[in-house]
């Protein structure tokens, strides 16, 4: 211990130094990344390099005139902009993209980039000559950088908490003026007289427990359309059997304030609800809630999932109708088997709610099912203990539905629903409590409990608004601090003190009266989310030794039922810092912990290279980083030091053998597993039955391993084989073997399974395609699909993922020709199932075709497709056959090939069964409003104007002529993806042809022709409904024939002629590749085995004479049937378009009698059917102007033509307000400033008249 002396010494010298806050200090650059693979997005969607700057001092920082550089000869190369001010203690993140871009148009970008293989960055000051931060020097440069790996400045001292969020204080709710000093807050004043306690103060009257949050909650609170919104925004609900839902949305509520306001109305006959969310499965906890109000007895289902073809396999909830079981009209659930049943009858017509409690124990079974009725516990009984084992990734497994029974015959429930919720906890009886007597909904389940060390109930709940605190702390003295951060929660104002000077003061007016009310009340869930506010405004206030933070926090009034009041105050001390990598990057936050200083294992390198082979060969494997140690596998297994070779010199490739390497050196990253396979075609055409290091078994089912002996050589020769097997690029994927063939853990033995567990880790190898570059990474792969998951294809539809658990969060390769889009998170791999030799039951009618010539007819008629293309596949060096690769359906295809970012878009399908829809990503809050807006009389021009704000109608109609044409039988219920950008008002939605197999002379199983007629599709929900709508609109019919006259005469697109051509042209590229997948798959179902001179080859001369010629005829009789096509025929032009020699003449043909109108300069000869009918003069969503008044003193000017408006809020409409959820989409403008402060709104929208 030091001296005296010595220790008074010290505190001044700290004083000293404290007393000079707050200071402005210099910016520094923090944190920066050279090689962004999938960490942060800008603004166009792009992972660019990004730079990080900090302000680590206690004041704002205007950074205008600082400077970043990649040049040491060039310090001034890219200057911050002006108006860019950096907040105390703020992080900026500005991407190194070469985009320079300023902040007037967005985010920062610098006009350079960073090379992750070694450059030079600086931050420099406006002066133009001083270096505030460096990394690498002008003679070398900072060292290599790893994808989506920072690197920047570590900090030796991390953040010291120095009131901790339940420290020691004092408090005082005052009685009068009198008992509150004014110099309460002073460092100096005596609290002695106040009472002590403990953070947090505060009290909650309707029992304060925060109630857990729902996986998913249903409210009902839509009023419109046929759409359930989910709160958690993943698996909203799709009414079914309800019409346009008009009549099935109810105002009927429960009388419980603070609970739902509206309801679901369900018939008893036909309507429910049907999610794709899958439920909880197997004996997990879980807890169903919801409010009921019913008179229904019948046996019917109120929520209900999983498999219910099993014993314990099901969870379903229902009322009971059976008075021998147990009370009739009680609570029941079932597990499939066995049951519980409560003993209050809730069908008495009167709102009621009810919650089933399942908690998971060593032996799960009905036994311990909890029912509470209106939040009491409610007796039970049941006639079987059965176990609780649901199923819900299985082949038979169904998603949560609604209001109806799942299994047997449909059931369906009579009554009203609201608040239904699922939970993967079982919630204590305080929960259940709240949420029953409305202090807590599923959306919104906050209670102060869990927040409370000093109860104020007894001095503040009806007597008093305000509590004074003050807590004391002490400055580390070996701590040189100076950022200090204070958090609050607190309900409803506060303002707080550092030693006697104010540093915040939020909803509550100035003076701190001793009985203060807040200025208004703060809504529960943001009052116990932290606030941070910096306490540095309180000058030099700091102290060596003891402070004090004094606090005053007010209730609303007297009389609320909850108050809150909770600090935290916390120190940091940058220190010294250090440069290294952070394997966590933080942009735009802070660094905590110390970098890596260490650098990684320099890559293995393979020479030679992946790809065919014929002859044996010495394979090198390096890395050039001194003294590691390269580990290797042949087995498809992961190498490590605990698995695998260590390599000691060039291995000798003989044969097929995928190699897979690692690096390492104590004290550095390892390196990421590198993966080269080695294709002997030799091995291939003599793939056995039983390959070495394979299992017998795929659990309970047979593999199939063997390239048929009876095709390979005796009929196709060895040269045939290995040109078709060179004959398309080729992937590899290599695994472990048991991830892919385990009869218990293999997803590919485990094909019906569903859900990320039954995702494997593997590597992806892309090499022989069009651009002849080669890629390897690592990444997932599961099985996807429905009926090609089945046990008898033996050839599965595959998935390729992207993420940072397994390496790249991309595939950087130019995997589809005719597209600069060379980015993709997800891949489908389709091995073809109801077009190939796979499907046992179209064996004699696959073509391989199909599908892909649904996209070739989006692309060939000028609408939005996806890009395709053909690859040979192989697991683990085995020939898997060829496979069809297209983008996955999702935000970041559409956003790569159609603009904006990927939250931008809303992508959704159907749910897998009529009706039944499903987010894939954003929400359906613009599908909803589109099925809403066509259930108008779309005959009205009106409302078929405001219709297309959504639906672009040739984009519509050429997909529908499409589907039309292929009599495409499995569509529309099912196999249909459409996409539209959510942040353009009047962006339109684009329709995507999907797993299109069941088309032409394959539609079904028997009597297939070219007469199949699919033109009356009209599933609700499903776009076939919005065309059978639209088709009520005679310009939409009009439309309908011209697109009609484009593509099926003259040799478009659908035209005899226009169809065969891109059949032929598909069927040519897979001639040659057909005779390896024919001795692969060829004989799954067929003995002698199919192959492409049989069966293909029948099917493809069926195709050119029995479908294409008669097709088109056929379609313009079924599309004049339904009044889509005219009886009058449109006149022929001769020539038919193209280029004319000068002065040759045009002639015009009609067959029909009558007159021919024409125009020269491409408008339409035909006037609108509706001209003459009102017109319209604003469509839905056209610009507006709004403005809250704060007087009468425009009086009506504002409503003149002249008016000037520019400076009120502008926007699309609709304009108003939403605090819950639901509504907030149908706003362009938003008037949340109206809430509680102005009950008027002046708007303005101003259009032409011609």
């Amino acid at each position: 211990m030091p001296p005296p002396c010595f220790s008074n010494i010290l505190r001044l010298f700290l004083s000293l130094i404290l007393i000079t806050l707050p200071v402005a200090a210099e910016p520094r650059i923090s944190e920066f990344m050279a090689s962004n693979d999938g960490v942060l997005a800008d603004e166009d969607g792009d992972f660019s390099d990004w730079v990080e700057i900090h302000n680590p001092g206690s004041l704002p920082l205007q950074l205008a005139g600082y400077s970043l550089t990649d040049n040491p000869d060039q310090l001034r190369k890219w200057i911050i902009p002006a108006s860019i001010t950096l907040a105390s203690d703020g992080y900026l993140v500005i991407f190194a993209s070469g985009k320079d871009r300023g902040a007037a148009q967005g985010e920062l970008h610098t006009n350079f980039q960073l090379n992750a293989s070694g450059d030079y960055l600086a931050l420099v000051s406006p002066d133009g000559r001083t270096i505030l931060t460096e990394f690498g020097s002008p003679d070398r440069d900072f060292p290599r950088q790893r994808a989506d790996v920072s690197y920047g400045l570590g900090e030796r001292a991390l953040e010291t908490v120095l009131l901790p969020a339940d420290a020691q204080l004092r408090y005082l709710v005052p009685d009068g003026a009198a008992d509150l000093p004014p110099d309460w807050m002073s460092p100096d004043f005596n609290d002695g007289s106040w009472t002590g306690g403990r953070f947090g103060l505060g009290f909650d009257l309707d029992g304060g427990q925060t109630v857990n949050l729902p996986l998913d909650h249903w409210p009902f609170d839509d009023g419109f359309g046929t759409i359930a919104r989910d709160t958690m925004g993943s698996y909203p609900g799709s009414l079914v059997g309800a019409g346009d839902g008009s009549t099935h949305w109810d105002a009927d509520s429960p009388p419980v304030a603070g609970g739902p306001e509206s309801s679901l109305r369900f018939n008893g006959v036909s309507n429910y609800v049907q999610t794709t969310f899958p439920g909880v499965g197997g004996s997990g906890s879980r807890t169903v809630v919801f409010w009921v109000k019913t008179t229904d007895t019948s046996n019917h289902g109120i929520v209900s999932w999983g498999d219910s073809s099993r014993n314990s396999r099901k969870y379903h909830v229902r009322i009971n109708n059976s008075a021998a079981n147990g009370t009739l009209g009680a609570i029941r659930c079932e597990v499939q088997g066995g049951n519980a049943i409560g003993s209050t009858n809730l069908a008495d017509g009167q709102w009621h709610h009810v919650a089933i409690v399942y908690r998971e124990d060593d032996t799960p079974t009905t036994s311990d099912i909890l029912f509470y009725v209106d939040g009491e516990l409610d007796p039970k009984s049941g006639n079987a203990d059965l176990a609780i084992d649901t199923d819900i990734s299985g082949p038979n497994a169904a998603d949560v539905v609604i209001g109806r029974r799942v299994q047997g015959a449909p059931a369906y429930f009579a009554g009203k629903l609201a608040d239904v919720a699922l939970y993967d906890v079982a919630l204590a009886a305080t929960e259940i409590v709240q949420l029953a007597n409305g202090r807590a909904r599923p959306a919104n389940p906050i209670g102060f409990g869990p927040f409370l060390g000093t109860d104020l109930g007894n001095e503040m709940a009806g007597a008093r608004s305000s509590v004074f605190v003050r807590s004391t702390f002490d400055l580390p003295a070996d701590h040189g601090i100076d950022q200090l951060r204070l958090f609050l929660r607190f309900d409803d104002g506060a303002s707080a003190f550092l030693n006697g000077a104010e540093i915040m003061r939020e909803n509550l007016p100035p003076g701190d009266s001793w009985n203060a009310s807040a200025l208004d009340e703060r809504p529960d869930r943001e009052a116990v989310q932290a606030s941070e506010f910096s306490a540095f405004r309180a000058g030099g206030q700091l102290r060596a030794g003891q402070n004090v933070l004094a606090l005053h926090g007010a209730n609303v009034d007297s009389g609320n039922r909850s108050f809150l009041l909770q600090a935290e105050l916390t120190g940091r001390d940058p220190g010294r810092s250090s440069a290294g990598y952070f394997l966590d990057p933080t942009p735009g936050k802070p660094n905590f912990g110390e970098p890596e200083a260490g650098a990684f294992v320099a890559d293995t390198k393979f020479n030679p290279n992946r790809g065919f082979y014929s002859r044996p060969f010495p394979l090198e494997i390096t890395s050039a980083t001194p003294g590691a140690v390269i580990y290797y596998t042949l087995d498809g297994s992961k190498p490590s030091p605990t698995n695998g070779t260590p390599y000691a010199g060039p291995l000798t490739i003989r044969k097929t053998e995928t190699v897979r390497a690692i690096a390492c050196r104590d004290g550095l990253e390892p390196t990421n597993i590198d993966t080269h396979t080695y294709l002997f075609p030799g091995d291939i055409l003599s793939q056995g039955p039983r390959p070495p290091g394979f299992p017998a078994t795929w659990g309970s089912r047979v593999p199939d391993y063997e390239m048929d002996p009876d095709l390979v050589g005796p009929v196709y020769s060895t040269e045939q084989v290995v040109d078709s097997l060179r004959s398309l690029p080729t992937v590899s994927v290599v695994m472990n073997v048991d991830d892919l063939f385990d009869g218990s853990t293999g997803f590919y033995a485990n094909s019906n399974q569903r859900g990320d567990e039954w995702e494997k880790p593997c590597s992806y190898e892309f090499f022989d395609f069009p651009s002849g570059a080669q890629v390897q990474l690592n990444g997932g792969i599961r099985a996807v699909g429905r009926a090609s998951r089945s046990a008898d294809r033996g050839k599965h539809n595959l998935r390729a993922v992207f993420r940072s658990e397994y390496g790249p969060t991309k595939l950087r390769f130019p995997l589809f020709p005719g597209t600069g889009v060379t980015e993709f998170n997800s891949l489908i791999l389709r091995g073809g199932n109801g077009d190939s030799w796979l499907n046992p039951g179209v064996v004699e009618r696959a073509q391989y075709i199909r599908d892909q010539w649904h996209r070739d007819a989006q692309r060939k008629t000028g609408q939005p497709f996806q890009h395709q293309i053909y690859a040979h596949l192989y697991l683990n060096g085995l020939y898997w056959g060829m496979y069809h690769i297209f983008e996955r359906f999702e935000d970041d295809m559409l956003a790569a090939h159609f603009g904006g970012r990927e939250e931008d878009w809303d992508a959704i399908k159907d749910g897998g069964s009529a009706s039944v829809l499903e987010v894939v990503n954003g929400d359906l809050s613009a599908w909803n409003r589109t099925l809403a807006i066509t259930r108008r009389d779309m005959s009205d021009p009106r409302s078929y104007a405001t219709a297309l704000t959504f639906i672009d109608p040739d984009t519509w109609i050429d997909y529908f002529l499409m589907n039309f044409y292929s009599g495409n039988a499995d569509w529309d219920q099912s196999n249909w993806r459409a996409g539209r950008r959510r942040d353009i008002r009047d962006a339109k939605w684009m329709l995507f042809a999907w797993d299109s197999e069941r088309t032409d002379l394959n539609a079904g199983q028997i009597n297939n022709s070219a007469n199949k007629n699919v033109t009356g599709k009209n599933i609700t929900n499903f776009p076939s409904s919005i065309h059978h709508r639209l088709a009520a609109n005679e310009e939409y019919r009009l439309r309908f024939a011209d697109r009609v006259r484009l593509h099926c005469f003259n040799g478009g697109t659908f035209t005899p002629e226009g169809a065969e051509r891109l059949w032929t042209a598909r069927a040519e590229e897979i001639y040659e590749p057909l005779i390896a997948e024919a001795a692969r798959w060829g004989d799954r179902h067929r003995n002698p085995a199919a192959r492409r001179e049989t069966h293909w080859a029948d099917m493809l001369n069926r195709m050119r004479t029995d479908f294409f010629p008669e097709r088109t005829a056929t379609l313009l009789t079924q599309l004049r049937s339904r009044g889509l096509y005219p009886t009058v025929d449109a006149p022929d032009l001769s020539p038919h378009g193209g280029l004319i020699e000068t002065s040759s003449p045009i002639t015009l043909d009609a067959s029909s009698t009558g007159e021919i109108y024409f125009t020269t300069d491409g408008s339409d000869p035909r006037r609108p059917s509706t001209a003459g009918a009102t017109s319209v003069l604003l469509a839905e969503g056209s610009p507006a102007r709004a403005f809250l008044p704060q007087d009468d003193s425009l009086g009506l000017e504002w409503t003149g033509v002249g008016y000037d408006a520019d400076n009120w809020l502008g926007g699309a409409s609709g304009i108003g307000f939403e605090l819950d959820s639901g509504f907030e989409r149908l706003f362009g403008i938003d008037l949340q400033d109206m809430h509680k402060t102005a009950g008027t709104a002046y708007a303005r929208w101003e259009f032409e008249i011609a």
